[in-house]
């Protein structure tokens, strides 16, 4: 098989992006997005390694039961979403079968029959946005970058996003044409504006702005805010991060209020919640609900909630800690990014919460401060990055030997990985459920509850 055969392929089933995985007649794995499984499509080969292929679908054959009409004129181009394609009832089921094939294949777990809870809707779900800028025929646009590549690919419509985040944006760039601002260009290492970013708070309303800059200053910050304000009348915090680096990494070092209060908040199943432009909240606060009360079920379950203290690692703002402080008799969150801190401590003074302690701290750090404060858990909660946890803090958890443990994951792989070494430690699993908080994209959340069997 070389590049640019045209050959015949059948769709059997979805590989970790979403791309429909079919075998051609000589045996090699070939892998094409934007296709469903059971289709049948003519496949152009674009590039052939020694194991796999890649191919761009170019005739369907036979089309899928599971294929809907794409609705989105920024599909497949942004990357954004891998499955505008597929129903969202074939979308759920993809992602159940990736938890499974994770846990069995790299965990070494069989999970058994768990739940996957669908979002009530697949539209405008997320509360963060953040566009690069970029300069198309002259004028100043936004986008998302297309897939594996920094080519901008405008979003004026975008079916996950909130409204307002498009008309913040598109602000944005008529501020940028007024005063003459260009968008940075990662090759020239030129230009003044690197990217914005919207942060919405669903249940007040309240819309953050930050604009990313490699420029020190902004001009006429009176006349952005007062045309961001026209065109989102819910802004209530406008901010300028400074970062002119190069490389991936959004927010800079040096952060700037120019305008409003320093925080949104947004109510999360009864609990107040304050952020700023740097702290981690879930995008989808509808599905966080459904995953926190699954980390609230699981938390009581086999134990008097009431009387257990609980360690959240990676609390960012407080959100789980302060969940389940309203019911345990304790809760202690630990978290690295100083501002997050910040928050979780202004949100539990303005939920009344005294029971809820938090530490600017490295999750590998919490053994020092749980000795200075002489806390001893019953139930350590873990929500780390998409990297997990890693051999080292594993290691702590199994040393720590709390009697339960609940593991919330964005990525089954490494949710499975730090499972297989829990349970070398002395863990055992005892309940899941995956929740999908990232509809039409690949992602999806689960929530782990184990047991400690060692010391039992």
């Amino acid at each position: 098989m070389r590049k640019n055969d045209i050959i015949t392929l059948t769709i059997h089933s979805y590989q970790q992006d979403g791309f429909g995985v079919g075998r051609s007649e000589e045996g090699l794995v070939v892998f094409v997005p934007n296709t469903a499984v059971g289709e049948t499509w003519e496949v152009r080969i674009v590039k052939v390694l020694s194991k796999l292929a890649y191919g761009k679908a170019e005739r369907l054959i036979t089309a899928s039961p599971d294929r809907i009409e794409n609705d989105c004129p920024s599909f497949p181009a942004c990357g954004g979403c891998a499955f505008r394609h597929i129903s969202y009832e074939s979308e759920l089921a993809y992602k159940k079968s990736v938890v499974e094939n994770a846990l069995l294949r790299i965990g070494g777990i069989a999970p058994g029959p768990f739940p996957i809870y669908g979002a009530p809707t697949t539209y405008a779900y997320r509360n963060k946005a953040v566009y690069p800028l970029g300069i198309q025929k002259g004028d100043v646009v936004y986008g998302f970058y297309r897939t594996g590549s920094h080519k901008l690919v405008p979003a004026t419509v975008c079916k996950i996003q909130p409204e307002d985040a498009g008309k913040a944006a598109e602000a944005v760039c008529e501020y940028m044409k007024e005063a003459g601002l260009a968008p940075y260009n990662e090759e020239t290492r030129t230009g003044h504006i690197r990217y914005v970013m919207v942060r919405v708070a669903e249940m007040t309303g309240e819309v953050l702005v930050c604009l990313i800059t490699a420029c020190k200053s902004l001009p006429a910050k009176e006349k952005l805010a007062e045309r961001l304000k026209m065109a989102v009348p819910g802004l209530a915090s406008l901010y300028q991060s400074v970062n002119a680096d190069p490389g991936n990494r959004i927010l800079g070092k040096e952060l700037k209020l120019l305008w409003g209060k320093p925080r949104i908040t947004d109510r999360l199943d009864g609990l107040s919640l304050s952020f700023g432009p740097e702290s981690f909240y879930q995008v989808n606060r509808a599905q966080c609900e459904v995953l926190y009360s699954k980390v609230l079920e699981f938390a009581g379950q086999g134990a008097d909630i009431q009387n257990l203290n609980i360690l959240d690692l990676y609390c960012g703002i407080g959100s789980i800690t302060l969940y389940l402080a309203r019911h345990c008799k304790k809760a202690v969150g630990v978290e690295v990014v100083a501002g997050a801190v910040e928050d979780a401590k202004e949100n539990a003074r303005q939920n009344g919460l005294d029971n809820a302690e938090f530490f600017c701290a490295d999750a590998q750090d919490t053994p020092a401060i749980l000795e200075k404060i002489g806390f001893t858990p019953d139930l350590v909660v873990v929500d780390p990055p998409r990297k997990g946890l890693g051999e080292g803090l594993c290691r702590f958890l199994g040393e720590l030997a709390v009697p339960r443990m609940v593991y919330v994951s964005c990525d089954p792989a490494t949710l499975a990985r730090d499972l297989k070494q829990l349970t070398q430690d002395g863990y055992r699993v005892d309940n899941l459920a995956a929740v999908d908080l990232f509809p039409r994209t690949v992602h999806v959340e689960c929530v782990v509850l184990m047991q400690n069997v060692k010391n039992k």
